[in-house]
């Protein structure tokens, strides 16, 4: 009856089929040594299993006993992978694997939110610590969630998740001066107004918010994640810091304050798309109406200079409203108006917050006064 060389379903050590062909052709261990032109013990090593199947002894043994030529080799990887899967050192893969798909564990300890760590326990141990959490399956305490977290990619979760639970550690270590009351937010809009005229310093509006009870925090955005920024209760206000023109950061400002006037806690605002649409415009529909310098009064200007407004037109309208002129070059760019980079560049409007200073000493400046 001739042999049907099928593989089996359970993994088998090679050597041992290799008794059976042997029985079945009435071969010994010696003349199968002769055929293929090896020492009789290596051939005794492969029954006994203590010699692995090369690719080119599989070729060997197939054309000795008219099996297909990988199929000692198939039979051999099978079984090593089968002993593989039961070793420890796959279960720490695994568990690395699973870390590091879940949230960009490279990324957290290069920015110092995670500590380095020895072994594959200690780092899980120290990403479950920055989480508050004690096992994977627990719901991390966040200041925001979002609502179409389907729409993310797997990094983009995994990064947004990193970033709203450094944002919530670093809100609870913040004090604030005052309590928040919206209405009072909302009286002090001249005032916060003032503090983007000639600059715009995340510090100096940092510190005024705190005297209406907000944790203002900036924290830098993770690679590959187009976030601007969050809300949360407490309220909290959280920015990311990046490169941008001082008319974007000044306007994201106005945006996010325009959440928090509203009571849009747990808003999160990142490109393409935001936690809640709906939060979103009207947000930006308070922030075009109530800080300068506003939408109609921008329409005005535009249709007076005929959307060909000059250098000294814009510094001009940007005084008599109170506002740095980046703010007022970014509300015409919104509008569609096209400025040339060049033109912009002359009015000093390149410079992205916080000036000089940077990210890691802002957050220490921020941190160590306690606003």
């Amino acid at each position: 009856m001739e042999h049907t060389f099928e593989i089996p379903d359970e993994p088998v050590r090679p050597g041992l089929i290799l008794k059976k062909l042997l029985r079945e052709k009435g071969w010994t261990e010696k003349e199968l040594a002769l055929v293929i032109g090896k020492p009789v013990g290596y051939v005794r090593d492969i029954s006994n299993g203590t010699q692995r199947v090369s690719a080119e002894l599989s070729v060997d043994l197939g054309v000795a006993l008219g099996a297909p030529w990988d199929y000692f080799a198939v039979l051999e990887t099978r079984f090593r992978i089968s002993n593989l899967a039961q070793s420890d050192r796959l279960g720490n893969i695994e568990r690395v694997s699973r870390l590091f798909s879940w949230v960009p564990v490279a990324e957290l300890v290069r920015r110092g939110w995670i500590r380095k760590a020895a072994s594959t326990k200690a780092l899980e141990s120290r990403v479950l610590e920055f989480f508050g959490i004690s096992d994977f399956e627990e719901e991390i305490p966040s200041i925001a969630r979002p609502s179409n977290i389907a729409a993310l990619t797997s990094y983009e979760r995994g990064a947004l998740t990193a970033w709203l639970r450094r944002l919530t550690w670093e809100s609870e270590r913040k004090s604030v001066v005052g309590q928040f009351e919206p209405h009072r937010l909302y009286e002090s809009i001249p005032e916060i107004m003032g503090l983007m005229q000639t600059r715009i310093d995340f510090r100096d509006i940092a510190e005024k918010l705190s005297a209406y009870g907000i944790r203002a925090i900036a924290l830098e955005t993770l690679p590959k994640l187009y976030l601007e920024g969050a809300t949360g209760k407490g309220p909290v206000l959280g920015v990311t810091l990046r490169k941008r023109k001082v008319g974007e950061f000044g306007c994201l400002l106005q945006h996010m304050l325009g959440h928090l006037i509203l009571k849009h806690e747990g808003h999160i605002e990142m490109t393409p798309f935001c936690s809640r649409e709906k939060e979103h415009d009207e947000a930006e529909a308070f922030a075009t109406s109530h800080f300068s310098p506003t939408d109609n009064a921008v329409s005005m200007f535009l249709h007076a200079t005929d959307d060909t407004p000059t250098k000294d037109e814009i510094l001009n309208f940007s005084d008599e409203h109170g506002i740095h002129p980046g703010i007022t070059i970014e509300r015409i760019l919104r509008r569609g108006v096209e400025l040339s980079t060049r033109y912009q560049a002359k009015i000093g409007l390149k410079q992205a917050p916080p000036g000089k200073s940077t990210i890691a000493e802002l957050n220490r400046t921020i941190l160590r006064s306690g606003k």
